[in-house]
């Protein structure tokens, strides 16, 4: 793949991950609202699990951006 393609898909699925933890959140608040507290946290606490493995995957994705290999430690 040419590295540009690879650049585009790197932030196109980063600019998903993030729409689609938004769209999430907020159901997951709707949902709140509406009386079922249990759901609501059940979806908070999987996007804390999202929220706390952002910041690695961001890492990984701009060194592969950057040198076409991750380079960060796991």
């Amino acid at each position: 793949m040419q590295s540009d393609s690879l650049h585009t898909l790197i932030y196109r699925l980063n600019m998903n991950t993030h729409a689609l933890c938004e769209a999430t959140k907020e159901i997951g608040d709707w949902i709140g609202v509406s009386g079922d507290t249990t759901i609501s946290q059940r979806i908070s606490e999987h996007l804390e699990l999202i929220e706390n493995n952002s910041e690695v995957i961001s890492t990984v994705m701009a060194d592969m951006v950057i040198t076409g290999t991750p380079q960060a430690k796991r």
